[in-house]
């Protein structure tokens, strides 16, 4: 019987909360509740895709532990939150992808339109005040049409979790994620495969979303920011911040507010004239 007490932090405490330290008898203690948790489910339909995965792509020591993390050590939602990992897999990659490797040449392969996009990108050794990660996402990128829906879920599911999460510190601490809305139109919107985007990562993939950062958002944005809250939970309402003014007043803010490193955003916030 495991008795070891786990650390109650969890991801719905305020924004500046540390993650505790983690320690070999922590994961280990985590780890060992998950694998009983899955003991007492292994029968039931909701493990069913989860069971179906090859034991490469599932180890406890690198694919189990992701959600241990992501869910501050508590064993039965990380359980929860593994088995809907799989279920959702099996939905956007369908039974003959899903179980391959998540890479270009495996799970991705066929998804090349989507990958080359520049939608979304993790921006390696930029961090805020709180040591977070970060997540640039500029959706005038996007070209509704030019791709399907699901290869792009697919597309974005393979950034948050083969490359944002290859650090075990952005595992432990999440990332914020900053979106550039100055050049967004509706010929860039869709709101079904927005809602896809919801279903992929909420409650789903291992990732810890500590802050939302939305710049120069557009006239346009009154319009399409009521409908995109609709289907956000309310943790996520919560911690959006929406900066609008100059380039340099947006930058002053992420600077002096989150510590960003300015030479390492990208160059749609530099002072260069407009």
């Amino acid at each position: 019987m495991i008795t070891t007490a786990l650390p109650t932090l969890r991801k719905d405490l305020p924004i500046g909360s540390i993650h505790p330290k983690e320690t070999p008898e922590i994961l280990s203690v985590g780890l060992d509740s998950m694998k009983q948790e899955l003991g007492k489910r292994s029968n039931r339909a909701e493990c069913k895709a989860f069971n179906a995965a090859p034991d490469d792509l599932k180890s406890p020591e690198k694919h189990w532990v992701m959600f241990l993390r992501c869910e501050v050590y508590d064993a039965v939602l990380a359980t929860d939150r593994m088995l809907r990992y799989w279920r959702r897999r099996v939905k956007y990659f369908g039974r003959d992808k899903a179980y391959l490797p998540l890479t270009r040449e495996g799970a991705l392969a066929g998804d090349d339109i989507a990958l080359n996009n520049k939608f979304l990108t993790f921006l390696p050794g930029l961090v805020d005040s709180d040591g977070i990660g970060v997540l640039f996402g500029d959706p005038s990128f996007l070209r509704p049409g030019t791709y399907s829906r699901k290869s792009m879920v697919r597309s974005v599911w393979y950034i948050i979790e083969n490359i944002t999460l290859a650090d075990a510190e952005v595992q432990r601490r999440g990332v914020l994620f900053l979106g550039y809305l100055k050049n967004i139109g509706m010929q860039n919107m869709d709101n079904t495969m927005f809602k896809m985007h919801m279903d992929a990562i909420k409650g789903c993939l291992p990732i810890r979303i500590r802050k939302f950062i939305v710049t120069h958002p557009p006239p346009i944005f009154e319009l399409i920011f009521p409908v995109v809250q609709i289907f956000m939970p309310a943790w996520v309402k919560k911690r959006i911040s929406i900066y609008s003014g100059t380039s340099e007043e947006v930058l002053e803010k992420l600077v002096t507010e989150y510590s960003l490193n300015a030479e390492l955003l990208p160059p749609v916030f530099s002072l260069s004239p407009e």
